[in-house]
């Protein structure tokens, strides 16, 4: 009887060890919160402005409204558009994007494509990004990475260099959904794609801003598709 209670009271000791051990395990080396690794996929919609001569104060274009006759007509374009995504995201912060855009532009007073039209574009760029602990995801363009081809409508043949792309989002805990919108942060043409025609020096430099949202879902890790 006395060993069978020295066995059961070793047993306890070494479940209570065992059970020390997973916890302390467990509080000192969790699994990566909002781990980003592999290939996600989505889309989405944005509404972009394009300031021809560059945005003046509170973000209005230069010379969207002036003297009757003169300038109160423009420059500046409105476009709706439709994003289908793939992003990479590498585990070292960098990675790259790919994206189908479909848009209609109206409201267009630009000199450059002066009449409502359709269109599609291609883009890819490289990215970095970075995760705050609470799930605060922010990306931005690699400096001259960001080209967008047009394949259809007005501006069939053109390509458009950006530069400044910031895009904020959420990742979910699991790492596999990420959530998009757009920072609002000027997107500049590099270089300019489109001429400002006021006479001033030096020229302002063509920029759009969007309002963006998009959620990618994770499909594999690129390693292991």
């Amino acid at each position: 009887m006395k060993g069978n209670i020295g066995k059961l009271a070793v047993l306890v000791i070494i479940t209570f060890i065992a059970l020390f051990l997973l916890a302390a395990c467990a509080t000192t080396s969790p699994s990566p919160p909002h781990a980003l690794r592999g290939q996600y996929v989505g889309a989405g919609q944005s509404t972009c402005i394009v300031a021809v001569c560059g945005f003046g104060a509170d973000n209005v274009p230069n010379y969207a409204s002036g003297p009757s006759g003169v300038w109160g007509t423009g420059p500046w374009s409105l476009s709706t558009n439709s994003h289908s995504v793939v992003i990479i995201f590498e585990p070292d912060g960098t990675g790259s994007v790919s994206e189908v855009i479909r848009g209609v532009t109206f409201n267009n007073t630009s000199p450059t494509v002066p009449w409502p039209s359709t269109g599609e574009a291609t883009d890819t760029h490289k990215i970095t990004y970075t995760v705050t602990p609470d799930g605060t995801l922010t990306i931005k363009d690699v400096p001259g990475t960001f080209t967008a081809k047009w394949i259809s409508g007005a501006m069939k043949g053109q390509t458009l260099v950006l530069s400044g792309f910031t895009n904020i989002g959420h990742v979910s805990p699991d790492g596999n959904v990420v959530t998009f919108f757009d920072s609002g942060v000027h997107h500049t043409f590099v270089p300019p794609l489109y001429a400002c025609p006021v006479p001033t020096e030096p020229k302002p430099e063509a920029a759009m801003v969007c309002t963006a949202t998009f959620t990618v879902f994770k499909q594999h890790d690129k390693d292991h598709p």
